[in-house]
């Protein structure tokens, strides 16, 4: 079978035939293919572990729930989509605690217990260790797996919006400006505008992401650090989804009621009237995105640009540090001074900006930052490269918008435009590096100009965009 036509990887824990025929009916239901799987093609004296594809789905057979940990432990997370636990098996002392090792070796994973004779301890036990979902007959195993491998559906007017974690770094950073909010407060206004008549009432829908930022920066150097030890490999999935949550959790407050926090298991809420009374705030992609585009956890950019096509979205806004593309990191040569909140020294900025005569593009394809023709290499506290690769945009996400049908372009919107200016009086100030003078109101300050950058955002326009061709 070609791996690209995956579907869905499902652990069955079913040891007797119980549960697998029903199971095997759903996922044909959910993803077509061949017909359903009969139990009499599988027999009952097979082997401990027998995997085989059907149709589009790859199925792993299980015969006994002790045999779970060895297979999780063998793979990569995010690798299996779905585990079925037939309810006897639950009842096996140790079960628990297995349930448990799933859980933080694939946080997402959905675990089902399907059958009968479930009872209030049993379910309690089984909520704790990490089982969300429970089914007694046919059409309860269908209706979660339709839930859980929800197919993806087009939201009209809809903008996916990424607050990088060089946002996050930058608010953190800056002791006074309070652009985090300030954007917060901007992407609400816009998603409670309507129009006067009943033609224009359209609403402008909203899906907000997050990088891990610096929580997700200690997570990655444990790991690169500690991988050798089994526990922190296993506890890496929980420990970065929790950081990727962590930064929803933290500016939910400044949306003022208007956001709704999801998990990502909890992705089908996103439908036509929740996204037009609220903005979603989630991590990730849906699990069974990840496993079918192998998307790694840490790829926050590529969750982004999945979760936009998966809703149909045309266009991603990415809030960074930057007001757009340049050959080279426009912030090669600035050394933050955290007394004043701003450069140290501009001459020295100037200087290493005008000497290597950077510049910035207006419009870069994929292929131009895939192939290197713009420099994505990172710049230190200290003002020089620190060798960290791979900015703007994760490469991952841009092979994955490559292959994407809805999503058209990515724009670029700093998370502080002034600070790529310097004051020449009179309320003006000059761009570092295209020169480009600008006068702010004293009153308004820069708060205006991040707004006015956002509503121009949403319209297409930006300093840079990123297309496909």
């Amino acid at each position: 079978m070609n791996e690209n036509s995956l579907e869905a990887r499902v652990l069955l824990c079913d040891p007797n035939n119980l549960i697998s025929s029903p199971i095997f009916d759903s996922f044909h239901k959910r993803f077509g293919g061949e017909k359903p799987l009969s139990t009499d093609e599988l027999g009952k004296d097979g082997a401990d572990i027998n995997s085989f594809h059907y149709g589009n789905v790859e199925f792993t057979l299980v015969r006994d729930i002790k045999h779970i940990k060895k297979i999780m432990s063998d793979k990569p997370s995010p690798y299996y989509s779905f585990i079925a636990y037939e309810i006897e098996q639950l009842k096996k002392e140790g079960s628990p605690g297995i349930v448990a090792y799933v859980r933080k070796k694939d946080f997402f994973l959905p675990q089902i217990a399907v059958g009968s004779g479930l009872n209030g301890d049993l379910a309690g036990h089984c909520s704790r260790a990490g089982i969300l979902y429970f089914a007694e007959s046919s059409e309860d195993i269908l209706q979660e797996i339709r839930v859980i491998f929800r197919e993806p559906h087009t939201l009209s007017n809809l903008t996916l919006i990424k607050i990088g974690g060089s946002g996050f770094d930058f608010d953190r950073q800056n002791k006074q400006e309070l652009n985090l909010e300030h954007i917060c407060q901007i992407l609400s206004g816009i998603h409670q505008e309507r129009g006067t008549t009943r033609k224009t009432r359209k609403v402008n829908r909203i899906i907000v992401t997050a990088g891990a930022g610096q929580y997700g920066e200690i997570v990655k150097d444990q790991m690169a650090k500690y991988g050798h030890i089994e526990e922190v490999k296993n506890r890496y999935p929980q420990t970065m989804a929790e950081a990727l949550q962590a930064n929803l959790k933290f500016i939910q407050p400044y949306f003022g009621g208007r956001a709704t926090l999801l998990t990502t298991g909890a992705f089908y809420h996103i439908d036509k009237n929740s996204t037009s009374r609220s903005i979603p705030l989630i991590g990730t992609a849906p699990h069974y995105i990840m496993v079918k585009d192998q998307i790694s956890l840490g790829d926050s950019d590529t969750h982004t640009i999945a979760l936009a096509e998966f809703y149909g979205a045309s266009r991603v806004i990415l809030i960074k540090r930057t007001d757009g593309i340049y050959n080279f990191d426009p912030y090669r040569g600035f050394i933050f001074d955290g007394a004043r909140n701003d450069c140290a020294d501009l001459s020295k900025w100037l200087k290493t900006q005008q000497d290597n005569n950077n510049a910035r593009r207006s419009i870069v394809t994929i292929n131009d930052l895939l192939d290197e023709k713009i420099s994505r290499e990172g710049t230190g506290i200290d003002g020089r490269a620190d060798g960290s690769t791979g900015h703007i945009i994760e490469d991952s996400a841009l092979r994955y918008m490559s292959g994407c049908s809805h999503v058209k372009e990515v724009l670029v919107v700093h998370i502080s435009p002034g600070e790529l200016f310097y004051p020449i009086g009179n309320s003006r100030y000059k761009h570092v590096i295209t020169g480009d003078e600008v006068y702010i109101d004293p009153l308004r300050g820069w708060k205006s100009i991040l707004e006015k950058n956002l509503l121009n955002a949403f319209n297409g326009i930006a300093n840079s965009k990123i297309v496909r061709e």
